[in-house]
């Protein structure tokens, strides 16, 4: 096995034939003979179990995790071997076996932080729709597909709370990226059976939580690293939104497994890392506005937050000393979607006769759209608009429980240039809110300027408290 291992890692030279080139053939002529001598040289480590001492137990893993690197090395050697091999039924169970294996002592699944393999071996089936089909037909004839959930979802949450994670989260961060890559795949195939063995596990909100867990723990030391799990969530978003259906129970899971305090961790670091893209705060708002959308969605956010019904936009505002915790989420991309939502609503509110009409006269007072989602459905559309002194919307930050420096260097900017006559005569605050009682909001500020008879928004910054 160690010798296969050298071949596999050998450079690539000028050679016109390559260790690797040459291995091809015989590896495409003995699929079955390689099969049934990784199947024996497993035996040791799965009938040597019931032996004792923690050093054996490292050389036994170790053993199945070499198994694992050399069939991820396999699959990966040439489109060719791919083809016979994932054609091989034997091929296919010993993945299963790998990925299957548990601890004797703690009864989880062998995690393998370390050097993710068995996560590469089943990532490498997956790089391929044939490769696809055919695990997902031998995992539902084995009736497999509920063990694979939930050994999906137990490695995600031994990665979030591996003790290692503390010191040096690279490891988990990288375990939790292969999974969501892992993930994905699985979720884009037709299988019924597939998503209903998925969805009695609640697959979304463990996952969603997993990640959450993780991200808490890498922004106490290293905060830096926080975008590596922008990929994740992008995974979370897409197989949301992108499933066929139980589209509003998937939105359901993802509140319950905690989407806004994770995106509340990346989103200040979007503007800093390549590993986010510049509008992911836009995108992410919007996303989790449109989630929001559904009654259902609403009411079971609502659960999570037990309050009595808001009273008035102004009783809110004196409310706020009462919320006990408040995040940052983002300064966000100048030109994005949920920014240019909010401008089109305020232009057109402002063009239209009626209460509207009090605004184009002139004057410091700034606009507010409140949506009270409280009563378990949206009250009011965004067009609805209430018109408040700029100092109101400034006092309603001040007063709120959490630090004053901790929020006022994130939302000054927009007040400051406001005040200062940078923002041009005719510039404009806007802050949309999306209210779930006392204990809980969705915030976004817009600083607005008139362009061409529209407003177009130059800087936001979204919020959850």
């Amino acid at each position: 096995m160690a010798l296969l291992h050298c071949a596999f890692l050998q450079p690539e030279s000028a050679s016109p034939l390559t260790l690797k080139a040459a291995l091809v053939d015989p590896l495409i002529e003995n699929v079955e003979g390689l099969c049934g001598w990784i199947c024996f040289l497993l035996l040791i480590p799965d009938k040597a179990r019931q032996l004792t001492g923690r050093k054996l137990a490292g050389i036994l893993d170790t053993y199945g995790n070499s198994a694992a690197a050399l069939i991820h090395q396999v699959l990966s050697l040439d489109d060719r071997v791919y083809d016979a091999y994932i054609s091989s039924p034997r091929c296919i169970d010993i993945i299963l076996r790998l990925w299957f294996r548990i601890d004797d002592n703690t009864g989880e699944p062998l995690l393998d932080i370390t050097s993710h393999s068995i996560l590469h071996a089943l990532h490498a089936v997956f790089s391929k729709e044939d490769g696809l089909e055919i695990f997902l037909n031998r995992i539902i004839e084995k009736r497999l597909v509920p063990r694979l959930a939930w050994t999906i979802l137990r490695r995600a949450r031994l990665a979030s709370e591996d003790p290692s994670a503390t010191d040096s989260p690279a490891h988990a961060i990288e375990y939790l990226r292969i999974l969501s890559g892992i993930f994905s795949r699985l979720m884009v195939s037709s299988s019924e059976d597939l998503h209903r063995g998925f969805g009695d596990v609640n697959y979304l909100r463990e996952f969603c939580s997993a990640i959450n867990t993780l991200s808490i723990t890498v922004q106490k030391g290293h905060a830096t690293m926080l975008p590596r799990l922008g990929l994740c969530v992008h995974v979370l978003f897409c197989m949301a939104a992108g499933a066929r259906t139980h589209i509003v129970g998937n939105w359901e899971s993802l509140f319950e497994g905690g989407i806004i305090p994770l995106l509340t961790h990346l989103m200040p670091w979007a503007p800093k890392s390549t590993e986010l893209a510049s509008n992911f705060a836009d995108l992410s708002t919007m996303s989790l506005l449109s989630g929001l959308s559904h009654p259902r969605v609403i009411s079971r956010f609502l659960g999570m937050y037990p309050d009595v019904a808001l009273r008035s936009y102004t009783a809110r505002l004196h409310a706020r000393t009462r919320i006990g915790k408040l995040s940052i989420a983002v300064n966000a991309n100048k030109h994005g979607t949920i920014t240019l939502l909010v401008a089109d609503a305020i232009t057109g509110f402002e063009c239209e006769p009626g209460e509207g009409a009090v605004l184009m006269l002139g004057g410091k007072l700034d606009t507010t759209g409140q949506l009270d989602c409280s009563q378990g459905e949206m009250a009011s559309p965004i067009g609805i608009i209430r018109s408040v002194p700029l100092e109101v919307l400034w006092s309603s930050r001040a007063v709120i429980a959490s630090p004053p420096e901790f929020l006022k260097p994130r939302h000054a900017s927009v007040f400051q240039r406001y005040r200062s006559g940078l923002a041009g005569p005719n510039s404009k605050v806007v802050a949309v809110v999306f209210c779930f009682g006392k204990h809980s909001f969705l915030e976004l500020t817009v600083l607005l300027e008139p362009v061409g008879g529209v407003y177009q928004g130059v800087y936001s910054i979204a919020r959850h408290g």
